[in-house]
């Protein structure tokens, strides 16, 4: 019997060594972010710290896969002047899934990040940036530019060869930066610099200048679903502002 209840106890002590060595440890690391803005002559500059939490992708129990990531955050706003706020967001180069904006800001940095801490993004990589005309109405967003930057103009029909399907493609054109419009000339975006910290994740600054976001829940922020993506506001959620 007590050989029979050992044998139980060994079974289940396996089992579950089996299970926790098949479960993938979590990495996670919090990074500072700054965001430093020459405007007027003066440097103006904001930070937040923020989480990003990665789990590898790990198969078991009938090749069931876990993995990815998940951050906690919230976006980083910039005042500057009068002239109103400056919005480095929780979204990739061309907005999207706001967990793009890690990729930005990690994966497509300078050398420099593989040496320590502490790095600079490439400016022309940068997560997006935006500003709003009215601080109090979320349909006034724009998207606000530093660089020239290709946009699409319009798209064009063509077939790969003569019998294959008739396709549509992007044309692309050059754009100017519009931060003159909204900051006037003067303006120059100087970094977004990056450390890895210990410290504990930003809370409230976002909900102290866009309060509305509590409302909005995990619409758009032009209040419902833009089918045709015509406006910025159709294509950014609260997500991009606060990531809980």
């Amino acid at each position: 019997m007590k050989q029979q209840s050992k044998s139980i106890i060994y079974s289940l002590f396996l089992s579950i060594t089996l299970f926790l060595s098949s479960c993938s440890i979590p990495k996670i690391e919090r990074y500072k972010v700054t965001l430093n803005v020459e405007y007027n002559g003066a440097l103006y500059s904001a930070s937040a710290v923020q989480e990003i939490k990665c789990t590898p992708s790990n198969s078991f129990w009938q090749g069931m896969s876990m993995g990815g990531c998940d951050l906690k955050g919230e976006a980083i706003p910039l005042q500057l002047g009068a002239n109103g706020y400056l919005f480095l967001i929780l979204a990739g180069k061309n907005g999207g899934n706001a967990l793009e904006y890690y990729y930005y800001l990690t994966n497509k940095a300078d050398e420099q990040r593989k040496k320590g801490k502490v790095w600079d993004v490439n400016l022309n990589e940068a997560p997006m940036l935006v500003t709003f005309f009215d601080v109090n109405d979320s349909k006034t967003v724009k998207r606000v530019h530093f660089f020239p930057h290709e946009e699409i103009d319009h798209y064009e029909k063509y077939r790969p060869f003569p019998a294959s399907q008739e396709l549509e493609r992007p044309i692309m054109k050059m754009v100017q930066p519009n931060s003159k419009d909204y900051f006037g000339e003067t303006t120059i975006i100087k970094s977004i610099h990056v450390e890895r910290t210990n410290e504990p994740i930003t809370w409230g600054q976002i909900e102290k200048v866009l309060p509305w976001l509590a409302d909005i829940g995990d619409n758009l922020l032009d209040g419902h679903y833009a089918s045709d993506g015509s406006t910025l506001a159709g294509n950014l959620q609260k997500i991009n502002f606060i990531w809980r």
